[in-house]
């Protein structure tokens, strides 16, 4: 539903339902679809240049999912983190979060896809 309210345009609203399903998600006590909804919450945060905002979602996924040994979830929040440390100008932190996510058995190939694309613009 979020991701509808965003292709119509609202903002708004689609991170207003991402952050009911968050809480939710904490409630119920789910946290493969917590450290899900966090890392959605992230690209949403990084898309409307909201970096520290995007920061904390995303370090909140990946502690969640880290957790409980969801490694698909926790390496999408750390391709996430490349992303908000390269924003930031941490370049170094980004390059060795990239190779970390690039070298890793379990990252999905969306976040290799990302990753890699923004280490050849860091490297560059």
């Amino acid at each position: 539903m979020a991701a509808i309210a965003q292709t119509e345009g609202d903002s708004a609203r689609a991170r207003e339902m991402l952050n009911e399903s968050v809480a939710l998600y904490r409630e119920i006590g789910d946290p493969w679809s917590l450290s899900r909804a966090l890392n959605t919450l992230t690209h949403y945060e990084l898309a409307q240049a909201k970096i520290t905002e995007a920061e904390g979602s995303a370090l909140q996924a990946l502690k969640t999912a880290a957790k409980v040994e969801y490694n698909l979830n926790a390496l999408e929040a750390l391709a996430n983190l490349v992303t908000i440390h390269a924003q930031q100008g941490e370049l170094r932190k980004a390059l060795e979060l990239a190779f970390f996510v690039l070298d890793h058995s379990a990252s999905s190939q969306g976040a290799k896809k990302r990753v890699q694309e923004l280490r050849s613009e860091l490297e560059s």
